[in-house]
């Protein structure tokens, strides 16, 4: 068998005697003839070894796709979850202040009124 080199010189020299006009012999013309094959079996095979790693590849980004539209949902979601956390504590620290005011009203109450009625000994 022909190594692929070989092949392709001969080819060359089959189109550089076909352009010239020169008679090439029948055994010339097969061996041209399986190159030729050979080549185009060559490319075949590649191109179907790059169809497959192009379905390989587009494959991996549909799966690539979805992980990142699914981080992007949790995204969300936790956002929106630290958003409310983040009101409830406000309003917990506002009622917490509020009754705070309450208490410390109610304690200078007591006290006025403490210092208003001072206690009386019970003799």
């Amino acid at each position: 068998m022909y190594s692929i080199s070989k092949n392709l010189q001969t080819l060359r020299n089959f189109i550089k005697a076909f352009l010239e006009g020169e008679e090439i012999s029948l055994v010339r013309l097969r061996r041209m003839a399986f190159a030729a094959v050979l080549l185009i079996c060559i490319e075949t095979a590649y191109i179907i070894f790059l169809q497959i790693q192009i379905a390989a590849l587009t494959a991996k980004v549909e799966t690539q796709e979805t992980r990142i539209a699914q981080t992007e949902q949790d995204y969300d979601k936790h956002n929106h979850l630290l958003y409310s956390l983040n009101e409830t504590i406000t309003s917990i620290q506002r009622q917490w202040s509020a009754l705070n005011f309450r208490v410390l009203e109610n304690s200078w109450k007591l006290d006025e009124a403490a210092s208003a009625n001072p206690p009386q000994d019970a003799r």
